[in-house]
C-alpha cells in the first residue's frame, strides 16, 4: 500500500504569536481510489513547527518506517542463531537485548527509516577487538530518535530523508562468524521499535 502526503501551510504567512493556532492541510492516498483530507489546527506552542520558506516540518511520528536494506522487501528480524537472537527483549548475556536487529547482508546499502537529522556517531563497542564493525549513527526526527549499528555511514552530521541511503551494512560476518548479518536499531529510550518496522 502506497501512502502519500502533503502538507500546505496556511495561506496567512504572518509570523504566528506563541499562542495563535496554524493551520495544516494533509491529503492521505493509501490507494489510487482512496484520498482523505484532513484540515488540522495546532498551537504553534505544541506543534513545535520550524517554518523554512512555506514549508512546515511538524513533530509527529510517522507511522511505519522505510526499508532499511537494500535487497530486502520488508524488514526482517534476525531469528535465533549460535550468537543469539534478534527480537526485542531477547537474552543476552543476562540482560535484555535493547533493540531490534534487521537482516541486512554485509555490504548492502543501508537507508534511512524516516525523514530527520544525523546527530552523530554511535559505537556499539568499547572493544577494541570489535573495530572492524564498531561503528553506527543516532538520527532524530519526526518524533523518533534511534540508535543504527553495524553501518558505515556517509556522514555523521546532517539532513537525510527516509528512503534516503544512510550507508553501507559493515563486515559481520568477519567478527562473527555464521551470524545472521543485521542492523541493530535502538530506541533513544530503549522502548521497541518493533511497530515501526
Amino acid at each position: 500500500m502506497n501512502k502519500h502526503v502533503t502538507i500546505k501551510p496556511s495561506k496567512d504567512k504572518e509570523k504566528n504569536s506563541r499562542n495563535q493556532k496554524a493551520t495544516t492541510e494533509r491529503e492521505f492516498i493509501p490507494d489510487k481510489e482512496f484520498s482523505v483530507k484532513l484540515r488540522v489546527d495546532l498551537s504553534s506552542e505544541t506543534m513545535k513547527a520550524k517554518r523554512q520558506g512555506d514549508d512546515i516540518v511538524e513533530k509527529v511520528q510517522a507511522g511505519q518506517w522505510a526499508n532499511i536494506c537494500a535487497g530486502k522487501s520488508s524488514n526482517v528480524i534476525r531469528t535465533c542463531d549460535d550468537h543469539g537472537c534478534g527480537q526485542y527483549a531477547a537474552q543476552r548475556n543476562h540482560k535484555p537485548h535493547q533493540g531490534v536487529d534487521v537482516l541486512c547482508s554485509d555490504g548492502a546499502t543501508v537507508y534511512a527509516p524516516f525523514t530527520g537529522r544525523i546527530v552523530g556517531q554511535e559505537k556499539p563497542y568499547k572493544n577494541k577487538n570489535k573495530n572492524a564493525i564498531n561503528n553506527g549513527v543516532r538520527i532524530s526526527g519526526g518524533g523518533f530518535c534511534i540508535k543504527m549499528f553495524y553501518i558505515k555511514p556517509i556522514k555523521y552530521k546532517g539532513s537525510i530523508k527516509k528512503g534516503e541511503k544512510l550507508g553501507m551494512l559493515l563486515p559481520l560476518q568477519k567478527v562473527h562468524p555464521g551470524i545472521q548479518s543485521h542492523i541493530h536499531i535502538e530506541n533513544c529510550d530503549l522502548s521497541d521499535p518493533t511497530r515501526y518496522l
